[in-house]
């Protein structure tokens, strides 16, 4: 479990739709790694929400209360990260 930008792959690509038979479709997030140039824009934009995490950490209680907890999973392939968030 866990995120794409856990392991580094932040730059959202697009997203596709996977069949799972009975379960149907699920939606996952595709996401590539940044170009060395975008990683030090991304640290210093990754600074300023972390800031941000704090003030909306009240905001994720009440999603978990309330039952909109989203649990991500990941796979790497190819290069690329895909995400999907199963809840």
């Amino acid at each position: 479990m866990g995120a794409c930008k856990d392991v580094g792959y932040t730059v959202f690509d697009h997203n596709e739709t996977v069949a799972v038979g009975p379960f149907g479709n699920f939606t996952v997030s595709i996401f590539n790694k940044p170009s060395e140039s975008l990683e030090s824009v991304e640290i210093e934009t990754q600074k300023s929400l972390e800031s941000v995490e704090k003030i909306t950490e009240k905001s994720f209680l009440s999603a978990v209360v309330l039952g909109a907890e989203c649990n991500k999973v990941y796979k790497i392939d190819n290069g690329m990260c895909g995400e999907l968030c199963l809840s």
